[in-house]
């Protein structure tokens, strides 16, 4: 019979080799009930509803945003409706803010020590939340990443180049997925509360981290120029 640690270790294992071999996977692990259970719609807005944020307002299908509103948790799920010619998204990094402080503890910390990642060789990367019909369309990050789901279904699409064929990725809570650097993925959420964050990987390769950014600002001139000055937020 195997036993519920041998199970964890041909895990850690099974992701160790997608890390070595630069492939995304869905990885078929679930984060434990008692780590979700802070990010339940209820729980989530008792705890964090008067917390201080700035939210994002995007036009249409624009990756960058219009607008930047200071607003707090509850105003902001209020306030940011279904509408057909805007979207509206917290994007944040781990600020030190009380929202980041919320997800750090009850998020990021005991699911690090529940996947048995080296402390040292990740870190925390960007918060999102969204409560209206959300998307994004294809790009890319820099990045090694592990993506999160804490609250509501999250869709993701995921190519290795523009004219591959798209694989689909239904997220749901506690789900995760590995985004390895310049994979497309365009995302797709739906009018739930929907929360999400990522974490990043150490990426000791210099060559290939220079050889993305060099790509990433010719794709993406705009977007580039706020990496730049404002931690692409």
């Amino acid at each position: 019979m195997i036993t519920p640690c041998t199970l964890l270790f041909i895990f850690i294992l099974f992701l160790l080799y997608i890390l070595h071999t630069n492939q995304e996977s869905y990885i078929n692990v679930r984060i434990p009930n008692h780590i979700l259970k802070y990010f339940s719609q209820n729980e989530f807005f008792k705890n964090t509803e008067n917390f201080k944020i700035t939210y994002l307002e995007y036009e249409n299908k624009s990756l960058d945003a219009k607008s930047y509103k200071n607003s707090t948790i509850n105003d902001f799920i209020k306030k940011t409706k279904n509408n057909s010619k805007k979207r509206y998204q917290i994007k944040q990094d781990f600020n030190n803010n009380e929202l980041s402080n919320y997800i750090l503890n009850n998020a990021y910390t005991p699911i690090i020590d529940f996947l048995k990642l080296d402390k040292n060789k990740v870190k925390p990367g960007y918060i999102r939340i969204s409560k209206a019909k959300w998307t994004f369309d294809y790009h890319y990050d820099c990045l090694d990443l592990l993506l999160v789901q804490l609250s509501g279904t999250r869709i993701i699409y995921t190519k290795k180049n523009k004219k591959s064929k798209a694989i689909k990725h239904i997220l749901k809570p506690g789900n995760t997925l590995y985004i390895s650097m310049g994979t497309y993925h365009k995302v797709e959420t739906n009018s739930d509360l929907n929360i999400n964050f990522n974490i990043i990987f150490e990426q000791t390769n210099i060559n290939r981290i220079m050889r993305c950014k060099k790509k990433f600002g010719y794709d993406y001139k705009i977007q580039d120029k706020k990496c730049k000055t404002n931690n692409c937020i």
